[in-house]
């Protein structure tokens, strides 16, 4: 698995705190649809699905709630 940056750890923290793009893109000011395609890019250099996506939105993948976690534990620290 490879590593990510900093930078989609948080992109995928907005994502997954705000249940979509469109709340992840209002708090940080890029564009929902760049936003999906770093997650897409993260799933793919993870090689875990952390999302499933659904008309109401984005709920975290079991990969994505371990991720979320060890987010959670690296913002804290």
């Amino acid at each position: 698995m490879k590593e990510a940056s900093w930078d989609d750890l948080q992109l995928f923290f907005h994502v997954a705190t705000s249940g979509g793009l469109t709340g992840a893109a209002a708090r940080t000011g890029l564009s929902a649809p760049t936003i999906g395609r770093r997650m897409l890019a993260l799933e793919r250099a993870t090689g875990r699905t952390l999302f499933r996506r659904g008309p109401t939105g984005y709920l975290l993948a079991s990969d994505g709630e371990m991720l979320f976690e060890r987010v959670l534990v690296m913002q804290e620290a």
